[in-house]
Formats: structure tokens, C-alpha cells, sequence
């Protein structure tokens, strides 16, 4: 697989959830055992349009072939992953997540694994446009 396509793949995971945390806002937090008091659902609603606008880079810059943009991408991402890992384990651990939050670590933990190994793997990894 190519870089250019886990930018594409991990864009429409982010794109998905940030759609349920945008429209769906009090069924997400539900889901994961979040308590929505307060302004909870205002947050929750940024968590989504941010996660929609950080998919929409990946999935727009994944048609580059240039490596820069691409590792820039992957690094990002790879930041993003394992600071959302290190949240989830945290907040499961700590009670404010149920145990749907291990499902949030696990999958912050294979895009943290997948975008450091694009991002470590060079131009190589990178689909050429002809």
C-alpha cells in the first residue's frame, strides 16, 4: 500500500466519525460513555468539524507526489494518533470513557503504527502518477 492511499483511508475514517461527533453528537458520546451536560454537545460538535477538516487534507493531499506534503501529512497524523492514544488510555482508565474508549485506543494506535512507518519509509512508499 501506498502512502498516498492510508492518507486516503485514514482522511475517511476521520471524515466518518467527525460526521457522527458533528450530526450525531449526544449517540457518539453516548457510545462512549460521555457525559453531554453543559455545552459537552458545542464540543463535541468542534470535535467534528475539526476531524472532518483534518480528513479532507489527508484525503486531498494524499493525490501529491510530492514527499514533503506527504511526510508533512504523516507526521501530523502520526502526532495526532499518539497524543489521541495516550488521551483514550487516560480517560478509559480514569472511568470518564466506558470500555468502548479501548476501541478509540486500538484504533488511534494502528494509525499512530501506520502513519510513523509512511512517514519513517521515504519516496518509496508513494504512488507515481504517470
Amino acid at each position: 500500500m501506498s502512502t498516498n492511499t492510508f492518507l486516503k483511508i485514514g482522511g475517511a475514517v476521520a471524515i466518518l466519525f467527525g460526521i457522527g461527533w458533528l450530526v450525531f453528537p449526544r449517540f457518539m458520546a453516548d457510545t462512549y460513555g460521555v457525559k453531554t451536560i453543559g455545552d459537552a454537545i458545542l464540543v463535541t460538535r468542534f470535535l467534528g468539524l475539526t476531524s472532518i477538516g483534518l480528513g479532507l487534507v489527508g484525503i486531498l493531499v494524499s493525490q501529491s507526489t510530492d514527499w514533503t506534503a506527504l511526510r508533512g501529512a504523516a507526521v501530523g497524523n502520526a502526532v495526532g494518533s499518539i497524543l489521541g492514544v495516550v488521551v483514550s488510555v487516560w480517560y478509559t482508565m480514569h472511568g470518564a470513557l466506558n470500555s468502548a474508549g479501548w476501541s478509540a485506543v486500538i484504533l488511534y494506535g494502528i494509525f499512530f503504527l501506520g502513519f510513523a512507518y509512511y512517514a519513517m519509509s521515504g519516496e518509496t512508499l508513494v504512488a507515481r502518477r504517470a
